[in-house]
């Protein structure tokens, strides 16, 4: 009796000695005895000892039973031995001893450790012919071993397998199989897997647990179906198994980029009535798709629900509510939020004052962004250079220039670098109102700055140049620009064309959009509209209809020819009396579907009279009564 219970307590080495000391003494225990000793050591991992009370056993005159080489190929197995466990199980067989489904059971899993999924599966045959029927665990080893080795459709030949020799699987078959589907780079395919398992599951009245549906809804939400989601936790309701947090965070992944706020509220709905609380993740999540579907005031509701309910609020609830107000133009709905925010010594993230001050600007209400930022100011808040950026950009649009330069000279003293957009910004403020000499002090302002200016920079200097009439700076700043190391872009190239074509230099505008096509650049719609625009000014339709031909015949790679080009072409003909060439360029604009003007249809109708063919001005009557002018 000690030496049962100093082994069953784990005293092995003192459990060992009595046994000597016992056989030392001529009395010869009993074969229990004998398994309780070889179980304790196979237990502890200790395949050895095991071994040697097993051998013990065989040579004295008792013999060893089924249990006595079950502990022993457990061991084995346990420390990975294949051979050792093949040894085993051969000699249990030679000593007449023959082998249950345990201890074939221990040869399976030794295979499935070792990663030899057909030896493993193999086993099922030797037990069939010896006369041992498989059990569950024999297969659902042979199952997790393919499964181990991403075999999942020979995982599934073993469930099927399983069910023909009449052994009903398990949950814990079911589920590994499950969460094969749910780690499946085909989605679509999983989740059609999916449905058919667990309708064999219900088939074979085998209860699916909570891990079972965590991975069906897992399914779902990877597939981004929130109503599938949403029915899985209806099914686990209706089959009484509990959901637990993970099944509420589980099924709010399928929400991570959708705009379905109806959805996401019905998806709450569901996991509060399942029993769970949602957490502030789940509440956030929430607000974030009512924030992606631009429903500034659900997100704002489902805040203040979350705040009702006692969940904890944090920076990131806030500022997903203050983003989605900003975007709806909500702006004093935000504020007010920031405000709040502030009060519950919440910090903003940066991302969230970029989009309110980003959305103001937009709105055109640069004064409420001067007053965020000296609010900024203010709450010690840093203001980044994007943010700048987005202000005196919004100045430099109106043309403004002492507001864009007096935020420009604000950035230094707080701590914040001016980059090339900064600089840009400014110099097309000041080409915005013709004023080069300014653009250039910034140019040169931005370089003793250490910032280096881009072709965006340098294309805003040139069309303030090209605004002024002043052509030649514009050229000589396109060749500074080019011994910098920058290309020239399209932008370039068509604001030369323009300053040329506004001094009248018509072949200067033609040189430049060829140079424009050597250098690799192809010229778009507001190359040729320039040209063309140009030569109907001057009077030159000959020019101008070769400059529209030669944009049809580029294609829409160089853009559609725009109504404006076609009803230039049609009034210089019509202008210079030729008719039946006004009329064929009308025509064609008809059949582009261009949008041609009343002027073009009148300067036709009279081209034809003064030409004295009535019939042919009647007929354009008629056709510009059919379009609708």
């Amino acid at each position: 009796m000690l030496l049962i219970a100093c082994a069953r307590e784990g005293d092995l080495g003192r459990a060992g000695v009595l046994l000597s000391q016992a056989q030392e003494q001529g009395v010869d225990p009993d074969v229990a005895t004998y398994n309780v000793l070889i179980d304790a050591c196979a237990r502890a991992g200790d395949v050895e000892n095991a071994e040697k009370w097993l051998e013990r056993l065989r040579c004295g005159s008792r013999s060893p039973t089924v249990a006595s080489y079950s502990s022993v190929l457990h061991a084995c197995a346990k420390a990975d031995d294949v051979q050792r466990v093949e040894r085993w199980l051969k000699q249990m067989v030679s000593d007449g001893v023959g082998p249950n489904a345990v201890c074939y059971n221990s040869v399976i899993h030794a295979y499935a450790k070792n990663g030899n999924s057909e030896g493993a599966a193999q086993c099922i045959a030797r037990m069939f012919s010896s006369g041992v029927k498989p059990t569950v665990i024999s297969y659902s080893t042979i199952i997790g071993s393919y499964l181990k080795d991403e075999n999942t459709k020979l995982a599934e030949f073993w469930l099927s397998r399983m069910m023909e020799e009449g052994i009903r699987p398990d949950t814990v078959c079911y589920n590994m199989i499950l969460g094969a589907y749910s780690k499946s780079a085909n989605v679509n395919d999983a989740c059609e897997k999916a449905c058919k398992l667990y309708k064999q599951m219900r088939c074979n009245d085998v209860a699916g647990d909570t891990l079972s549906f965590n991975l069906l809804i897992n399914i779902q939400a990877r597939c981004g179906d929130v109503q599938g989601a949403i029915e899985w936790l209806k099914e686990m309701r209706r089959s009484e198994v509990q959901a637990d947090a993970v099944s509420l965070r589980t099924a709010i992944k399928a929400l991570s980029k959708s705009a379905d706020f109806h959805s996401a509220e019905a998806l709450i709905e569901e996991v509060e009535a399942a029993g769970i609380e949602p957490d502030s993740f789940s509440y956030n999540v929430v607000i974030a798709t009512c924030a992606r579907a631009k429903k500034a005031h659900r997100a704002e509701y489902w805040l203040e629900r979350m705040i009702q309910k006692g969940v904890k609020v944090d920076a990131l609830s806030c500022c997903i509510v203050v983003g989605a107000c900003a975007q709806a133009g909500e702006m004093e709905r935000a504020e007010k939020l920031l405000s709040l925010m502030e009060t519950k010594e919440l910090q903003a993230t940066e991302r969230t004052y970029s989009t309110l001050i980003r959305e103001m600007a937009k709105l055109g209400d640069l004064s409420r962004v001067e007053r965020f930022f000296q609010r900024m100011e203010a709450s010690q808040v840093h203001i980044t250079s994007d943010m700048y950026n987005v202000l005196i950009s919004g100045f430099a649009r109106k043309g403004d220039i002492a507001r864009a330069e007096c935020w420009l000279k604000r950035m230094s003293p707080a701590g914040t670098v001016a980059d090339v957009a900064t600089y840009s910004a400014v110099i097309h403020a000041c080409a915005k109102s013709c004023d080069t000499k300014r653009a250039e002090f910034w140019l040169q302002a931005m370089g003793e700055a250490g910032v280096c200016a881009n072709v965006v920079t340098y294309n805003s200097l040139i069309n303030s140049c090209a605004r002024c009439g002043d052509r030649g700076r514009a050229e000589a700043w396109l060749k500074i620009m080019e011994e910098k190391g920058i290309s020239p872009n399209l932008l370039t190239y068509n604001t030369l064309m323009n300053a040329c074509a506004k001094a009248g230099d018509l072949a200067g505008a033609e040189q430049w959009l060829e140079s424009m096509q050597k250098q690799g650049v192809k010229p778009d719609g507001v190359s040729y509209s320039t040209l063309v625009h140009a030569f109907v000014t001057s009077g030159d339709a000959v020019r101008a209809e070769g400059w529209l031909e030669k944009m049809i015949a580029e294609g829409p790679d160089s853009g559609e020819p725009n109504a404006f080009c076609f009803n230039a072409v049609v009034q210089a003909w019509a202008k210079q009396g030729n008719a039946e060439r006004a009329s064929n360029w009308l025509s064609r604009a008809i059949k582009a579907r261009a949008d041609s003007t009343s002027q073009s249809f009148k300067s036709v109708i009279s081209a034809w009279k003064q030409v004295g063919n009535s019939n042919e001005a009647e007929k354009w009557v008629k056709r510009m009564a059919a379009v609708g002018l």
